[in-house]
C-alpha cells in the first residue's frame, strides 16, 4: 500500500513538473514569437523609411535633371508685307519713285491694290508697272491720287502669283513737285489666300518731297 501511494505521488510530481516545464517552454516560445514580430515591425519601419528616402532622392534627381527653360522672345510676325519707297533721278527735269513690297520671300500674292493720295502740287507724268506681279489691270494717276493694281494669272493648271521684295510699280514726277505722298491705309491691300497681309503701320506711310 505504501508503495502504491509512493508511486502515485511520484506520478503526480512528474506530471506537475512536466506541466511546469511545458508552460515555461510555451511562455518562452510566445516571448520569442512576440520578439520576432516586434523585430520584424522595426525592420519594416526601417525599410519603409529607406524607400521613402530613395523616392524623395529620385524625385529630386528628376527635377534637377530637367533642362533650364530658355527665355523665349515673343514670336515675330513674318507674314506681314510692308511698303517702302525709293526716289532717284530719272532725267534733268524728272524724278522716279519706286514702290517696293517687302516681305517673307516665301509669300505669294493673289492681288494688290496700292493707292496714294497726292496734292495738286505734285505732277505725275506716268505710272509704270514693276516686276512684282505678272499683270497690272490698273496703273492710274489723277490730280489727287495714284492707283496701282497687280494680279496673279492662270498658268496651265496653276497660277503665276505676285512676289515680294520687288518693285510693284513706279511713277515719274517733275523735279519741281513739292508736297507729301500719303498711303491710303483704308483702301490699300495685298491679298494672299483671301487675307490682307499689308501692314500699314509698319509701312512707310508718307513720302515728303
Amino acid at each position: 500500500m505504501k508503495n502504491i501511494v509512493l508511486l502515485v505521488a511520484i506520478v503526480v510530481i512528474s506530471v506537475g513538473i512536466g506541466y511546469t516545464v511545458s508552460t515555461f517552454q510555451q511562455k518562452e516560445r510566445n516571448n520569442l514569437l512576440q520578439k520576432t514580430v516586434v523585430d520584424s515591425q522595426k525592420q519594416n519601419a526601417v525599410l519603409q523609411s529607406k524607400i521613402e528616402d530613395l523616392t524623395k532622392e529620385k524625385a529630386k534627381m528628376l527635377i534637377d535633371s530637367k533642362p533650364t527653360p530658355l527665355l523665349i522672345s515673343p514670336e515675330i510676325e513674318t507674314s506681314g508685307v510692308m511698303i517702302s519707297y525709293y526716289k532717284r533721278s530719272h532725267s534733268t527735269s524728272e524724278d522716279i519713285i519706286e514702290v517696293v513690297l517687302s516681305g517673307d520671300s516665301q509669300l505669294k500674292f493673289d492681288a494688290a491694290d496700292i493707292i496714294f493720295a497726292i496734292p495738286n502740287s505734285i505732277t505725275v507724268s506716268s505710272v509704270q508697272k514693276g516686276s512684282s506681279f505678272p499683270i497690272y489691270p490698273r496703273l492710274l494717276s489723277s490730280a489727287t491720287s495714284i492707283t496701282i493694281t497687280g494680279a496673279a494669272i492662270p498658268q496651265g493648271t496653276s497660277f503665276t502669283y505676285g512676289v515680294p521684295n520687288q518693285i510693284i510699280a513706279s511713277f515719274i514726277i517733275t523735279k519741281a513737285s513739292r508736297g507729301t505722298i500719303v498711303l491710303d491705309k483704308k483702301n490699300s491691300q495685298v491679298l494672299s489666300d483671301g487675307k490682307n497681309l499689308l501692314d500699314v503701320e509698319a509701312s512707310l506711310k508718307e513720302l515728303i518731297l
